[in-house]
Order: C-alpha cells, then sequence, then structure tokens
C-alpha cells in the first residue's frame, strides 16, 4: 500500500500506477483522471482501493468536471465509486451540494446524498435558466434524472424564503418535467393542505397552472377558492386531475377527469358538476356531466411540423341548469391546425379549421364548422399583442344552449404591457363583428416581487374579480434567475436537514 503525504493522481482505467515523491503529484497517462489532495492518503495500486483524510479535495476530469470537498473518503478508484463523509461539498457544473454524507460514482455522476443542501442551476427547454434551493433528507441522481426525498425546494434565494414546496419526493427531469409527489405548499409562512401530485413541464406548453389556490368573487359564485391539480398517475401512462372550486352560492363544484395515454391518442373520463363551460355566456348557466367518456388522437404532420391535427369522439350525459335540460349526446370532433411561433404567449401567426358534429338522445342533431386567424408580435421589450379572427358556420338544433354558437363572426385581442419593470397591465377582449360591440373583457394588474408575481384580474361576465400567484419563471413566463455561488457564501458555515421540515436556504 502506497502512503502519500499530499497529492495522488490516477488514470481510471489504468492498472498500474507511477508516483513521484512529494507533496506535488502522483501522475498517470489518460483522459479520465481523478486527482485526490488531502492531508494524509492511502492507495493500494493492487484494488485500486483509497482512503484519506484531513482538508480532502478529489476532481473527476471526464465527461464534465466533478469536485468534491471532504472530511475524509475512501473508495475504489477502479469502480469509480467514492463514499465521502463529515462536512461535505460537491461542486457538479453549476450545481452545488452540500451533506454530511455521500457516494458518488464518478463516471456516471450518479450520487446519494444525505443530509444536504442544494443550489442546483434547472435549463428549461427554451433555454431559460433557473435556480433551485433545497434542504431535504436525501439526494438521489440516477440517469441525469435527479430525486429529493423528504425535502423542501424554492426558487427565493432569500434566508426566509417568500415560497416552498414540501415534498416526500421532489423529481427533476432535466429539461423536461417536474414532478413532486406529497406536496403541500407554504407561501408566506401560510401553508396549504397536502395534495397526491403536481406536475410541472419545463418546455413550451401553453398557459400553465399555479401551485397556489386562488381566491375571488363573482355574482355567480359568491367568494370562491379555486385550486387545479394532479390527483396522481396509475402507472406509466395514466393520470387524474381535478379543477375544485368551493364556492359561497353553490357549494363545491369543479370536474375530475381521468387520461389514459398512449403514443398519440388517448382516452378519457370526466365527470364534471354544475362548471361555467361556456366562456361567452352572460347568464348564469351551468352544466354536469354525468359522466363524459372520450376518445382523442393527436400529432404533428411528419413532413411539416407546423402543422398538427386532433381528433375525438365523445359521449356523454348532461344536465344543464337553470333549464334542467338533461339529455345524452354523442359527438365527433376533427381538425388541423397552424403554428408559427408560440400562440400561448401570442407571438407568431397561428390559425386553425375544425368541424364538429353532435348527436342528442332527444333525436336533434347540431353541426359546426370553425374557422380561426391569428397573428400576434412583441412591438417592444414591454409591449405585445395579438389578434385572432374566430368565423363559426352551424347547422341544425341542440337542446342544450351551452353548444350553441352564440358569435358567429369574432375577434379576440390581447394586450400586456409592462409599465414599469415590476409592474404590469393587461386586456383580454372579444368584439362581436355582427352587433359591432364588445362582448366581453378581461382586466389584470400584475405585480411582480422577486421570486413571485402577484396578478388581480377582473372579468365583466360575472362580475368576476380573481386573484392569482406564480412562481416566476415556472407557472408564468417572466425571468427569475439565482446564483448558486450566493447561496455558497451565505451557508459555507453548513447545515444539513434532518427531516423534510427543515427551512429551505
Amino acid at each position: 500500500m502506497l502512503r502519500l503525504p499530499r497529492v495522488v493522481l490516477v488514470f481510471l482505467s489504468a492498472v498500474a500506477v507511477s508516483c513521484a515523491a512529494g507533496p506535488e503529484q502522483l501522475t498517470a497517462g489518460g483522459r479520465e483522471r481523478v486527482y485526490i489532495d488531502a492531508d494524509r492518503i492511502e492507495y493500494a495500486e493492487k484494488t485500486g482501493e483509497v482512503s484519506a483524510s484531513g482538508a480532502v479535495v478529489v476532481e473527476y476530469r471526464g465527461n464534465g468536471q466533478v469536485r468534491l470537498h471532504a472530511d475524509r473518503i475512501h473508495g475504489n478508484l477502479k469502480d469509480g465509486e467514492i463514499t465521502a463523509s463529515g462536512d461535505v461539498l460537491v461542486e457538479h457544473g453549476e450545481s452545488r451540494y452540500r451533506a454530511k454524507g455521500v457516494v458518488y460514482r464518478v463516471r456516471s455522476g450518479d450520487f446519494i446524498m444525505d443530509d444536504v443542501r442544494v443550489a442546483g442551476a434547472l435549463e428549461q427547454e427554451d433555454g431559460r435558466r433557473l435556480v433551485i434551493y433545497s434542504v431535504a433528507k436525501q439526494i438521489k441522481r440516477e440517469a441525469d434524472v435527479m430525486y429529493i426525498l423528504r425535502g423542501e425546494v424554492t426558487t427565493c434565494d432569500r434566508p426566509k424564503p417568500h415560497y416552498a414546496l414540501i415534498c416526500d419526493e421532489f423529481i427533476v427531469i432535466p429539461g423536461r418535467q417536474l414532478i413532486m409527489k406529497g406536496v403541500s405548499a407554504r407561501l408566506y409562512g401560510i401553508k396549504f393542505p397536502k395534495v397526491p401530485k403536481i406536475t410541472h413541464s419545463l418546455g413550451d406548453v401553453g398557459p400553465r397552472r399555479s401551485w397556489f389556490p386562488m381566491p375571488g368573487y363573482s355574482d355567480r359564485d359568491g367568494f370562491y377558492v379555486s385550486y387545479n391539480r394532479a390527483l396522481g398517475d396509475v402507472g406509466k401512462h395514466f393520470k387524474t386531475e381535478a379543477q375544485v372550486r368551493l364556492t359561497n352560492f353553490r357549494g363545491i363544484r369543479g370536474t375530475v377527469r381521468a387520461d389514459y395515454l398512449g403514443g398519440g391518442w388517448g382516452s378519457y373520463l370526466k365527470v364534471m358538476r354544475e362548471e361555467t363551460v361556456r366562456y361567452d355566456v352572460k347568464r348564469k348557466l351551468f352544466l354536469s356531466a354525468l359522466p363524459e367518456w372520450g376518445v382523442t388522437a393527436s400529432g404533428e404532420v411528419p413532413w411539416w411540423s407546423e402543422l398538427s391535427y386532433e381528433g375525438a369522439v365523445r359521449t356523454g350525459e348532461y344536465k344543464e341548469r337553470p333549464w334542467n335540460t338533461k339529455a345524452v349526446r354523442h359527438q365527433l370532433e376533427v381538425g388541423v391546425g397552424y403554428r408559427d411561433g408560440d400562440r400561448a404567449r401570442g407571438v407568431g401567426r397561428w390559425g386553425g379549421l375544425g368541424v364538429q358534429e353532435s348527436f342528442y338522445g332527444t333525436g336533434d342533431q347540431y353541426g359546426d364548422i370553425a374557422l380561426d386567424l391569428g397573428a400576434g408580435m412583441s412591438f417592444s421589450r414591454r409591449l405585445s399583442g395579438s389578434l385572432t379572427y374566430y368565423h363559426h358556420v352551424e347547422h341544425g338544433a341542440t337542446p342544450f344552449e351551452f353548444d350553441d354558437v352564440d358569435l358567429p363572426r369574432e375577434l379576440r385581442g390581447k394586450l400586456d404591457a409592462w409599465v414599469t419593470d415590476n409592474w404590469a397591465v393587461g386586456c383580454l377582449a372579444r368584439y362581436d363583428l355582427r352587433q359591432s360591440s364588445v362582448r366581453d373583457y378581461t382586466l389584470s394588474l400584475t405585480r411582480r416581487a422577486h421570486c413571485l408575481s402577484w396578478t388581480v384580474q377582473y372579468r365583466n361576465v360575472g362580475s368576476e374579480i380573481g386573484l392569482r400567484v406564480d412562481v416566476n419563471g415556472l407557472t408564468n413566463n417572466l425571468r427569475m434567475e439565482g446564483s448558486p455561488e450566493a447561496w455558497l457564501e451565505r451557508t459555507d458555515s453548513g447545515s444539513g436537514a434532518s427531516d423534510g421540515s427543515t427551512q429551505a436556504p
């Protein structure tokens, strides 16, 4: 066994190692190298076993670069696995981890860490960069997927974060998705009830849901609190979600939906209670589905990525109030769409053509051919807007008012303006071309406050006013960038989490 006073350098795939006496180096050739610097090192050349203590620094240079600082380590350099203990700090790319114990596989970059703090750089699909901060009982990395177990996660870099997600398990699939299981949110010290699951896409998927309950008031519901959340997955291809509103006037209303997702097609079952299903109905009209079942298909045209298709067959029994109309409906829908840009953010060009045919248990039949064309742009750094034209051609009759298209020709416009760096106003309006009048509108006022944004919205239909809280860079499109280095400066003294209730950094 070699006992060296200061430094060892080992080529991972080498069987033999050459060394030079003294504190400078023990060298070997090759592309993948592990450097170990410590007050005391013991290395068994035959087996590859190594142990070190006293201001240990391990550096791996191969596919990426990793630096590990610890009080002591032991491991096998031929296997590429190192166990570190004491006050451990790991620098992996732009991410920083501080833990009481670490098992690190230097070739793959996989690891297991106990009682750990992390400041990790999170790259999204559109190139935006976030830093997530966490205190957890354990963190694992396997095949580029990160698992945070029994911990708190936030993007707020304040010593007492404005918000945090307290999770049994928090899974990061880089560039694709966040999966949170057994999660409750805490906002300015107020902790909300735990829900089974929250999923969040890191890609371009259109409008996003807030992670927090949304309170409000309308003349339809009175005072209400809305919460839209995934309930959990059953197997690889199944998911369930709920949209629930607790109201002063109508009790609990909402929708529960279960989906089976296949390769480009899916099936779903939906139960709905007194939902307001029509965007443009001014009177109090509510619909219940008892239940609805459907099969859907969608995808992109292989030779033209901007062109997509979708189709659906659905059937169900429905009840409409206040008329108490009840009937079975079978519906067929097909459509094609074009998108060059980001329709959800109102930038680019888009259009669509859809055909819908409905058959009712009452003997009625109703159809609609719908066309939409739109465009939007950013006029400046602070101002953006979009305009979309809709045209409907109908035939037949329906027993339900919610099926009947009441605006055959309309324009929908959206305008967003940042008055200052932290204050924004927005307007969404619908204009009836046949009546030459504004049908309804929504006004919003947004205040960006560090990692969160607060939005107050007013809609004239139903005289509804509501409050929404978003996490910047995740549930909205605003930037919120952090610094792992700043987190390190604040936590150099180090403190691992003993359980999931420890305050996040």
